[in-house]
């Protein structure tokens, strides 16, 4: 009996590294995933010029040749920084240094689709020295959102995002992508970063624009982005894809304020060719029943249209809304609206 009992003691042992094994293996975050021990014993020993160009904000620059990304670092983590490009976070070394260094990013920028990458893929970053700090990948792991993050005893850059990748909202979790140094190459020339066009304009009026048309003057929880068509990978994962949502939802908070106001004009200017619903017309938004996700539809840098599809409650009635958006001359208006009771 004693014999048996082992036995199955056994297989079961068995039964749960072999199902373990499998998430590892066929989970894509955590592929790359490996325990501290196994880590090398040596690892590079280098110092890192930390030069910064005078009266400028970019502090390196920023390579993942898998995901064909290239984007500006800037120092600092807030907002304002990683709005408009991948954030160094100051409370740590320079990449290249001996010791762990930690970049920022939005997940629905320039980290988007960092949880592709596996252990090896290559990471650069080209300090202003043109030098460049040549690293590896190791590990993607995830993380409940404010887990300290610990600095390795030997060169390594840290990559964090939020997770899932593609939530407009706020999430609990993120997403560490740990590499390790492999050299520092001096004399270096960083690429160029990419030039996209300006994102398109917005068509509402001052006086409609006066009553407040941002995310963050307005209540809308968001959900998930989605893209379609052939947009370049660079394009989707700079700030780019952020900066044309936040275009189509001033235009969609300013469409709500047009109805509910009765507006005509301020509806003709954002609407040209869409006539105003009579189910919202004069009416107030009185709840919101589902999250608002997106969808970018472009060719190359190219944008062709911004999809917004939600869910609200009026006084008239609940319904479902897809909002088509689409760019003419470099503005934004919207192309189509469908409206379904639910």
């Amino acid at each position: 009996m004693r014999k048996y009992q082992t036995l199955v003691a056994v297989c079961l042992v068995l039964l749960l590294i072999g199902g373990a094994l499998y998430f590892f293996i066929s989970n894509p975050v955590t592929s790359v995933k490996k325990e501290a021990v196994k880590h090398k014993v040596s690892h590079p020993t280098v110092t890192q010029v930390n030069c910064v160009p005078p009266g400028g904000s970019v502090v390196g620059i920023l390579t993942i040749p898998k995901l064909k990304m290239v984007s500006a670092v800037e120092q600092g983590v807030e907002d304002a920084v990683i709005n408009v490009a991948i954030g160094h976070n100051p409370a740590t070394v320079w990449p290249g240094a001996n010791a762990t260094s930690e970049l920022s990013a939005h997940d629905v920028a320039q980290f988007w689709h960092i949880d592709q990458l596996v252990r090896g893929d290559e990471i650069d970053y080209y300090s202003p020295c043109q030098s460049m700090a040549k690293f590896h990948v190791e590990t993607a792991q995830l993380y409940a959102t404010n887990t300290p993050v610990w600095s390795l005893p030997y060169p390594a850059l840290i990559l964090e995002t939020c997770w899932p990748a593609n939530n407009l909202g706020p999430t609990n979790e993120r997403l560490l992508v740990t590499a390790e140094l492999d050299s520092v190459i001096p004399n270096n020339t960083p690429p160029e970063i990419p030039n996209f066009p300006s994102p398109p304009s917005l068509a509402a009026p001052a006086d409609l624009q006066a009553l407040g048309l941002s995310l963050n003057q307005n209540i809308q929880e968001m959900g998930f982005m989605s893209t379609s068509g052939d947009p370049s990978p660079s394009w989707l994962q700079s700030n780019e894809p952020m900066n044309v949502e936040a275009v189509a939802l001033e235009t969609w908070f300013g469409l709500l304020d047009s109805a509910k106001d009765n507006n005509q004009g301020w509806w003709n200017d954002l609407a040209p060719t869409v006539s105003m619903p009579s189910q919202i017309a004069g009416q107030y938004v009185t709840e919101h029943l589902s999250r608002m996700d997106v969808n970018i539809d472009g060719t190359g840098d190219i944008l062709s249209s911004v999809t917004l599809t939600t869910s609200l409650g009026f006084g008239s009635g609940k319904y479902s809304f897809v909002a088509e958006m689409t760019v003419s001359n470099g503005v934004m208006h919207l192309g189509s609206l469908s409206i379904t009771p639910i």
